[in-house]
Formats: structure tokens, C-alpha cells, sequence
């Protein structure tokens, strides 16, 4: 069969139509990864106050796993397998093997901290865990706040990760304390 100009041009087009399509899909899979922590997070939060609101030890046991699985566990996935586009989004550079290295820090908290909830191994694995976490979060969010004033990155997620830090603080700090009171 002879391909004619037009045939061509017009494989040429679908060709280019593709790659915008699958390029836009990495982009879009940041922002999917933002949404489903704010899902499992909120709604995890809204289910634990809901059925544990006056036992703390409960409270901090299942919003240790919302808190690890929205934050640690997805960021770890995004980090290993879209790190190319949320580097992007992020207004960084791309292909360094430091990402893939945090991806997997992430990844184990994550694991460690679902083996710890079905294990059941009590108030203080579930408060070192949660700490762990909050802690990489907060240091994560420094970092992130200084890209949006040192150097100019204004990307939204630059300038908006220490409020969201700050309102995770302020839900889970609480919670942490009644717990190991």
C-alpha cells in the first residue's frame, strides 16, 4: 500500500495529538495524586472523629493510617512511577535518581505503618509512626515554602504546602498528645 502526503500528514497529526494527550495525562496525574490525599485524608479524619471522638487511642490508631497511606504511601507511588511529571509540576528538574531514592523512603513508611496498624502493636507504634511522617511532611514543606520565596518558584503547590502542613499539624498534634497522655 503507498502512503500519499496526505495519509502522512494525517498519521503525523494523530501522532502529535497522542503525545499531548499522554502529556497531559502526567500532568494530570500529579493533581490526581493531590486530590486522593485530600480524599483519603479528609474523609478518613471526618470517619475517625465521627466513631472515635472520645477515645483517643483509637483516634490516633486509624488516623495514623489515613495520615500515613494519603501522605507517605502516595507520594511514595507518584514518586516512583510519575516523578518525571510531578517534578514538573513542582517547577523542578527531572531524571535525578535522588527522586526514586525519596520515592522508596516514602514507600517504606507507608509499608511499615500498615504492617503496624494490622499488627496492632499499640499506642506508641502508632504515635512513631504518625510522628515520622509529620515530621518528613513539615521538613518537606520548609523546603517547599523556600523554593516559593528563595528561588521564585511559585508553583502552587510550592506556595500552598506549608498552610496545608499547618492545618495537618494543627489536626493531628492534638490527637498525638491526648493519646500518649
Amino acid at each position: 500500500m503507498k502512503i500519499t502526503k496526505k495519509h502522512q500528514s494525517i498519521h503525523n497529526e494523530n501522532a502529535i495529538l497522542l503525545s499531548l494527550s499522554q502529556l497531559k495525562g502526567k500532568f494530570m496525574s500529579s493533581k490526581l495524586f493531590e486530590i486522593s490525599r485530600f480524599i483519603i485524608l479528609g474523609g478518613g479524619a471526618f470517619l475517625a472523629y465521627l466513631f472515635f471522638d472520645h477515645q483517643p487511642v483509637l483516634l490516633l490508631h486509624y488516623m495514623m493510617l489515613c495520615v500515613v497511606v494519603s501522605l507517605s504511601g502516595l507520594t511514595g507511588i507518584e514518586g516512583l512511577f510519575f516523578s518525571n511529571s510531578t517534578a514538573k509540576s513542582l517547577g523542578r528538574g527531572t531524571g535525578s535518581p535522588y527522586q526514586k531514592q525519596s520515592a522508596m523512603n516514602n514507600l517504606s513508611i507507608a509499608i511499615v505503618g500498615i504492617f503496624v496498624w494490622f499488627s496492632g502493636w499499640g499506642v506508641h507504634a502508632d504515635a512513631a509512626i504518625m510522628m515520622v511522617t509529620l515530621c518528613f511532611i513539615t521538613l518537606s514543606a520548609g523546603v517547599h515554602t523556600w523554593e516559593a520565596f528563595a528561588t521564585n518558584n511559585k508553583s502552587r503547590k510550592n506556595k500552598m504546602r506549608g498552610v496545608w502542613t499547618l492545618a495537618l499539624l494543627a489536626l493531628c498534634v492534638p490527637i498525638l498528645v491526648q493519646a500518649l497522655h
